[in-house]
């Protein structure tokens, strides 16, 4: 038989091989430590803060959206009350109004009447006013 010569290879890694497995291990090793920073104090990774930076506007911009929003609705209902707030008071004044208005046409009319009822207590001869009203005398006089 003849003989066989076994070749072996050794894998020798090259250059850029071996910068890649150094990179690897590095990049595992700066995301193990940005794991622990993130679990202890993520305020203080700048990845973090910078990654949430837009979603950090965004609620920004929400939360200022909703005051506004807030305050646009206590300046409407505030506006609705004091609407309400005249428009009942000008019904009262009106009502106010028209109460003294028919006073004052009742008193009128109570005036025309007595003026009617003196003009025709003075074309009936001998009669007072006192005896058309009190056909009897007074209980207690």
């Amino acid at each position: 038989m003849p003989c066989v010569q076994r070749r072996v290879f050794v894998f020798s890694r090259p250059p850029h091989l071996c910068s890649l497995s150094t990179r690897f291990n590095e990049a595992a090793g700066h995301h193990l430590q940005v794991a622990h920073q993130l679990t202890v104090a993520p305020h203080l990774v700048p990845e973090y803060i910078l990654q949430l930076y837009p979603t950090s506007l965004e609620r920004a911009a929400a939360l200022h959206q909703l005051a506004l929003d807030e305050e646009y609705a206590l300046q409407c209902a505030y506006a609705a009350w004091e609407e309400e707030r005249e428009r009942i008071e000008e019904e009262w004044k009106k009502g106010r109004e028209r109460i003294r208005d028919r006073m004052l046409e009742g008193i009128e009319e109570r005036r025309k009447r007595a003026r009617e009822d003196k003009d025709n207590d003075g074309a009936v001869a001998g009669t007072s006013h006192r005896r058309c009203w009190h056909t009897e005398p007074h209980p207690f006089s």
